[in-house]
Formats: structure tokens, sequence, C-alpha cells
């Protein structure tokens, strides 16, 4: 048996292999799901920090220790709550509450593929926390925002549901 796998890679050339086509679509993704992570993650720091892009210098230079921190919700599930019951303008709750499980579906589903630390659901889950905890934490520094806990719940939830949604991609190959 092992004569005709020889034979079929000598056919094939000194580069190939039966599993070299595997190996090179594998890389391939890797490299388009970096290439299309660090725009994502770009467009994501300007739609969750910067959200104003004409008044972004104006307000960072315009901050003040005493406006700083003027906008904070410690208190998890409030604000989810608030949206979910939000009853005169449905929309809206719709629109943050999915916006941000939106925003951050990509990350769980574009990392694992290129970086190998976040092919594990927990590993996953604390980037994303880290990240959505960093992105909260700039918004009540530079007052861009409010820093509110349950987006970074939200956000890493979307992130969790995307590293899912990729795992059941692979495993069915749809």
């Amino acid at each position: 048996m092992r004569e005709v796998d020889e034979e079929a890679e000598n056919r094939a050339g000194p580069n190939m292999s039966k599993d070299a086509g595997h190996f090179t679509s594998r890389k391939l993704l890797q490299r388009v799901a970096a290439a299309l992570f660090w725009p994502y993650l770009l467009v994501l720091t300007l739609l969750f920090v910067v959200k104003q892009p004409a008044h972004f210098w104006m307000r960072l230079c315009a901050v003040s220790w005493d406006t700083v921190g003027a906008n904070v919700q410690f208190v998890p599930g409030r604000t989810i709550l608030y949206y979910l019951t939000l009853q005169e303008n449905y929309r809206t709750g719709f629109a943050q509450l999915g916006g941000n499980l939106l925003g951050f579906a990509p990350f769980g589903f574009l990392l694992p593929l290129f970086f190998r630390p976040a092919r594990h659901a927990g590993h996953l889950a604390m980037l994303a926390f880290s990240c959505s905890l960093g992105f909260e934490l700039l918004q009540y520094i530079t007052n861009f925002g409010s820093f509110d806990v349950d987006d970074v719940i939200l956000n890493t939830s979307g992130a969790v549901c995307g590293f899912f949604l990729l795992r059941w991609i692979l495993k069915t190959g749809v």
C-alpha cells in the first residue's frame, strides 16, 4: 500500500502530496480570515468607540476629568431588560441588542480561523470579553459613549455565537 502512495506522490511532483490541497486551502483560509479580521476590527472600533468621526478630535480634546465616567452602568442586565421591555419603540431595543450581538459575531467567527488560542470557546470568550471591555473603557475615558456592563455581556455573547456558528459550519461542511 505504501508503494502506491509513493508512486502517486512521485507523479504529482515534489511539492504535492495527497494532503497538499487541504494544506493549501487551510492556509489560504487562515490568510483570508486574518485579512478580513483586521479591517473588521478597525470598523468595529470606529463604530463602537468613535461613532462620529467628524467630531472625534474636537471631543477628544474636550475631555476633562470632570466628565470622565459621567455615563456608567455597572448593573448586569439593567440595559438588556430596559431594551427588552421598550414597548413604545421596540425597533430601538432590537437594534441596540442585535447590533451588539451581531457586531461581535465576526470576532468569534474569524479569529479562530487564524489564531490558534481562539480555537477553544473559553479562550475565545476571554479574548472577546477583553476586547469589548477595552472598547467600553475607551468610551468611558474619552467620553464618546457610556460604559455599560451589558454591552460587554452582549458583545462577548455575540462572539461566542459566531464561534459556535463557525464550529457548526466546519463540522457539517455547510
